[in-house]
């Protein structure tokens, strides 16, 4: 499965935020960078990310992605 990650980087109150996305399509993905450089992002950039489908192979992308669970 083919997902879309977009980051960038952006300073509030003098401080280096970074921040990404996950989009489904590559027409989602250019809204997020739009999105951010609308916000302010100059280095806003999205990689393409092949996603394991398997239950195994999710579990370790999970792992070592870092994802967290939502509160």
């Amino acid at each position: 499965m083919r997902f879309y990650y977009t980051s960038g980087t952006r300073k509030i109150d003098g401080n280096t935020h970074t921040s990404g996305v996950w989009s489904g399509s590559q027409a989602s993905a250019a809204t997020d960078r739009k999105t951010f450089r609308a916000e302010g992002t100059k280095d806003a950039d999205t990689v393409e990310v092949d996603v394991p489908t398997s239950k195994g192979g999710l579990l370790e992308f999970l792992n070592l992605s870092g994802a967290k669970a939502p509160k």
